[in-house]
């Protein structure tokens, strides 16, 4: 989904994900209408990542796993999984002495904006969901990074439903599918 700022990006993926649901019109996937009644299990099967995403004062593991490691015994096999995606995000560099028990302060403060976002793309790629959502999820990387982590994001593109919203039109040449928001519409561009 491509589109200028302020188009509509992020209302359309908020509309898409079941954010926001009473509004003009309705939410139907497969013919089913996507409600209040079925909302959260439907939200089950997306991994998202929001243009602004909260990262909490703890440490790296939980920061990706979210509550799925018991704190005291984290699973070594779990944490070999959070290394892969780490490493392949090129994120290695952010674990300290203590590795995956590194802490990455309030909101991250340790860490830079690419980082964060990185973070953020190993949060969704550890939890495996069907649906990988990303809006605006890499905006604060460099051009070179930005094309590696699109590369690692393509080649799961066969295993998942990959959406990205961005308003760089060339970040989104792999995709099977483009549509532009331009004046409250939605267009398919290719």
């Amino acid at each position: 989904i491509v589109g200028s700022s302020g188009s509509g990006k992020t209302t359309f993926i908020d509309i898409l994900i079941g954010l926001i649901l009473n509004r003009k019109g309705s939410l139907k996937i497969d013919g089913k209408e996507i409600n209040e009644d079925n909302v959260k299990s439907y939200q089950k099967n997306f991994g998202y990542i929001p243009q602004n995403f909260y990262l909490f004062d703890n440490s790296i593991r939980q920061n990706i796993a979210i509550n799925e490691h018991n704190l005291n015994a984290p699973d070594i096999n779990e944490d070999k999984i959070i290394l892969k995606i780490l490493q392949n995000l090129k994120l290695k560099e952010i674990l300290g002495k203590k590795g995956l028990d590194t802490q990455v302060g309030e909101n991250a403060i340790r860490l830079s904006g690419g980082q964060r976002q990185r973070l953020g793309i190993a949060r969704i790629l550890y939890h495996n969901k069907e649906i990988l959502l990303l809006d605006e999820a890499t905006n604060a990387l460099d051009k070179q990074t930005e094309k590696e982590i699109f590369d690692l994001i393509y080649s799961l593109r066969e295993k998942k439903t990959i959406i990205i919203s961005t308003h760089s039109v060339e970040m989104l040449n792999n995709c099977d599918e483009v549509y532009e928001i331009k004046n409250n519409n939605l267009n398919k561009i290719k």
